[in-house]
């Protein structure tokens, strides 16, 4: 026996997750969205009030309203009650790196200096002292691994 489904979590509202959570409120159905992005929640809110005029016109659902759109900063708190789970995260994560020198003042940085999304810095530092090297996600996050090396 299957069960209805009519409360979707929506992990991921970039254009594609935004996509996926206005056809779910088209549908009919509640729909609990979460993205640690910054503006994400006014990005969703935009995306489906520009969308709804023309999903009206395709023809909404019995009991479509896009105020049944909720947004959670804690994707554990999104995903709770779900009959479904509807996740668009990035395949790959796009990392940065930067190096800040003993003064705290950034060196150097990269953004997809190496292959791919891939960063790359290489730098003879200024002076000697303790440096301190960043490394961030453009979006989400997962494993990556860091590689120094000095120059001899």
């Amino acid at each position: 026996m299957s069960k209805r489904v009519n409360h979707v979590a929506v992990l991921g509202t970039g254009t594609i997750g935004a996509s996926w959570a206005a056809y779910f409120l088209a549908q009919g159905l509640s729909v609990a969205a979460s993205d640690p992005a910054p503006g994400a929640e006014a990005f969703l809110q935009r995306f489906v009030d520009d969308a709804w005029p023309t999903l009206e016109q395709l023809g909404l659902t019995p009991g479509a309203d896009r105020g049944r759109l909720r947004f959670e900063a804690d994707p554990v708190a999104a995903v709770e009650g779900a009959d479904f789970v509807q996740e668009n995260g990035p395949e790959r994560i796009d990392i940065k790196v930067a190096l800040f020198g003993p003064d705290a003042a950034e060196v150097a940085s990269d953004d997809n200096g190496g292959e791919g999304t891939d960063s790359l810095l290489s730098v003879r530092v200024p002076v000697d002292g303790t440096y301190t090297v960043w490394v961030s996600a453009a979006a989400g996050g997962g494993q990556y691994s860091l590689q120094l090396i000095e120059a001899r």
